[in-house]
């Protein structure tokens, strides 16, 4: 398994050692991606809802590598997504492109907003992550003012739709 942080490698490196490798190498963590977080959120909705086809998740905060995953994932497993990050924190242009393409192709809904509380509205799950990530503590107090608003609060799970576990 690599941990990219560990071994130093830029996330173009670990996928050149996954082509280059007669072995499984596994993403575990990077700066674009965090792969085995979003297979444990969704192992767990999976196991709270009994299916995960048809929900709507809404993302609230940083648009990091825990997003980008959700935005790799969601559409495959026919969930829907709703994004909301403040200006100047969205994710990364490439992500978003490709997200569109599975939601197209998978027929699922992804929106995209700076409105927390639009995000929230009708969902079924809201997430969120950190605002200050490893390495960006110096970032911390701006950080903070940026994302004032971007949290889970009981105004915005008012807009929750509540789903029954199958």
């Amino acid at each position: 398994m690599n941990k990219t942080f560990d071994l130093d490698l830029a996330p173009y490196e670990a996928e050149e050692l996954d082509k280059e490798a007669t072995i499984p190498i596994i993403n575990g963590l990077s700066d674009l991606y965090h792969p085995i977080q979003i297979l444990a959120d969704f192992l767990t909705l999976q196991e709270h809802y009994g299916s995960l086809s048809g929900l709507t998740v809404s993302w609230i905060g940083d648009g990091n590598n825990v997003l980008h995953s959700f935005m790799m994932t969601a559409a495959k497993l026919g969930v829907h997504l709703k994004i909301a990050t403040p200006k100047g924190y969205e994710p990364e242009r490439s992500v978003i492109q490709e997200a569109q393409r599975l939601s197209k192709e998978h027929g699922t809904q992804l929106v995209l907003t700076s409105d927390p509380m639009e995000a929230a509205h009708s969902s079924n799950v809201l997430v969120t992550d950190t605002w200050v990530s490893m390495g960006q503590e110096e970032e911390k107090k701006k950080r903070l003012k940026d994302f004032k608003g971007y949290q889970i609060t009981m105004q915005n799970l008012n807009g929750v739709t509540h789903k029954t576990q199958q």
